[in-house]
């Protein structure tokens, strides 16, 4: 299925509110449709992030408390200043308690949320001989974990992006 229109991309993607990616499990008896919504500044599809991880990871505490139940996404897009959004609510960059690891990529950006990991600190543990996650945290003396739910604005677990940050990919 085709889902490139012809003509401005600028204009499309202001004007469609909604991507649909089709996956296709081969444990499952039918292909899903999973539901993925674009950011309404830049236009790339966003991370689906609950509302729980919108709210631990504002700086401005009265946002907290105005919870309207909504469908948050996070802007997968690396230059763009969006982060979370729903319907018309937008916050960036400079809202978040803490800077977005894919969206910071300086050495004091966190990898690790739970421990306060930064990028710098698994930069120099690498340096200094550290080939693995136990490793680093081990040079580092970082090794809270566990509460990626809560810590990670992602609302996603860091491994991944850690051992990228070690093998340096």
């Amino acid at each position: 299925m085709n889902l490139q229109p012809p003509g401005n991309q600028t204009a499309f993607k202001k004007k469609v509110a909604v991507a649909f990616i089709c996956t296709f499990d081969p444990m499952l008896p039918k292909k899903s449709i999973e539901v993925l919504q674009l950011c309404p500044v830049c236009g790339f599809p966003s991370f689906k992030v609950t509302e729980k991880d919108v709210w631990a990871n504002l700086i401005d505490s009265r946002w907290r408390i105005d919870r309207a139940h909504l469908n948050w996404g996070l802007c997968s897009n690396p230059d763009c200043d969006c982060t979370y959004f729903a319907n018309r609510r937008k916050f960036y960059t400079g809202d978040l308690i803490k800077p977005l690891f894919y969206k910071d990529q300086s050495n004091s950006a966190p990898i690790c949320y739970c421990s306060d990991l930064t990028r710098g600190e698994i930069k120099d543990a690498v340096k200094n001989g550290c080939r693995t996650i136990d490793e680093v945290r081990g040079y580092t003396g970082k090794n809270i974990t566990g509460n990626c739910d809560r810590m990670n604005p992602t609302g996603k677990c860091c491994n991944n992006v850690f051992l990228k940050t070690i093998t340096g990919r």
